[in-house]
């Protein structure tokens, strides 16, 4: 698959992500999962199996992350996390609900992160809300979300991999 294609499959999951941060917010002050801090594997964690490194996901995925108030934080090869921030309301209603900080504003964010295996790489995908607490820590909510969940399997699929289940 051209790297266009994957960068308009990877923009379009990004730019509804982060419209879809008012609709998590309502469904999060309910029944959401809430981790505190640190990296958390849930069943809400994407996966899959690549026997070549995706440079072309990590490009095009690099190259989404680029609209107003998006950051996008690289580290080791295979590395990549997209910060989104969300509306001045939505913030606001995400900082309250959890008790957060203004010094640091909550974050919608997608992350992806490889494992190098003997046989290939495994790609694992999250995607979270952030609130920054007052204490330094952080609070990540996690909705399910069957619209991301497609959009990633899709991703991956388009990327040449093939998509584990927990």
């Amino acid at each position: 698959m051209s790297a266009l294609i994957l960068y308009n499959i990877c923009f379009t999951m990004l730019r509804v992500a982060s419209l879809m941060i008012c609709i998590s917010i309502v469904s999060a002050c309910g029944g959401a999962t809430r981790y505190s801090g640190g990296t958390v594997e849930s069943d809400l964690d994407q996966q899959a199996f690549f026997t070549d490194f995706p440079g072309t996901l990590f490009e095009a995925a690099g190259e989404a992350c680029s609209g107003p108030g998006d950051l996008l934080v690289t580290g080791q090869r295979g590395t990549l996390r997209c910060e989104v921030l969300p509306s001045p309301p939505d913030a606001a209603a995400l900082i309250l609900a959890y008790n957060g900080t203004i010094e640091d504003l909550p974050k919608y964010v997608i992350a992806f992160d490889t494992d190098t295996r003997d046989d290939g790489y495994v790609v694992r995908n999250q995607a979270y809300i952030s609130v920054p607490q007052l204490n330094g820590g952080e609070v990540r909510i996690k909705t399910p979300d069957r619209r991301r969940t497609r959009d990633i399997r899709q991703i991956f699929s388009a990327a040449g991999g093939t998509i584990l289940t927990p």
